[in-house]
């Protein structure tokens, strides 16, 4: 699975869209500042703040 990119407000969602079926955190990264420009939230469009990726073990 690749990074679901959020905003603020939707970093919630992007966490509960990441969650394991067996119920494994997600990682939970800061977007790195030179490209909060570039990836935008996977809900509002906005620039994101946080990236989010399911964990598979």
């Amino acid at each position: 699975m690749e990074w679901i990119f959020s905003c603020k407000e939707h970093v919630e969602e992007a966490i509960e869209e990441a969650i394991d079926d067996e119920g494994f955190p997600p990682e939970l990264a800061l977007v790195p500042e030179q490209e909060k420009t570039e990836k935008v939230c996977f809900i509002c469009e906005h620039s994101s703040t946080y990236m989010v990726k399911k964990v598979i073990r």
